[in-house]
């Protein structure tokens, strides 16, 4: 963080933690089996980055990109299931009543 003032002054400090932020929500986002991974992972990646200064290194970019991009992959996936799910339970509820204007005269 402090390098990241140091060289894009204000605005890099804003655009990182809008980054991690971004990512954090997302992570949030994803169905409940993948988000206690996805968290940790992006908080190792922070602890990471505090001892070894992983984003200035082309290792770990590649190792946070491929974590970022699984993040979004896995929210993605959350919000179309969850819309499936919607879509699936709107329906069934009024297939199973098909005539039930019809019954209630």
């Amino acid at each position: 963080m402090i390098s990241f003032l140091y060289e894009l002054v204000v605005a890099g400090g804003a655009a990182i933690l809008l980054l991690w932020g971004t990512m954090f929500r997302l992570a949030w986002l994803a169905d409940e089996r993948s988000r206690n991974l996805l968290l940790g992972g992006h908080l190792s990646f922070l602890v990471l980055n505090l001892a070894t200064m992983a984003h200035w290194q082309v290792e770990g970019n590649m190792l946070y990109g491929l974590l970022a991009g699984y993040t979004i992959a896995k929210a993605r996936q959350a919000k179309v299931t969850k819309v499936i799910d919607e879509r699936r339970r709107a329906v069934s509820w009024s297939a199973a009543r098909p005539f039930a204007p019809a019954l209630a005269r």
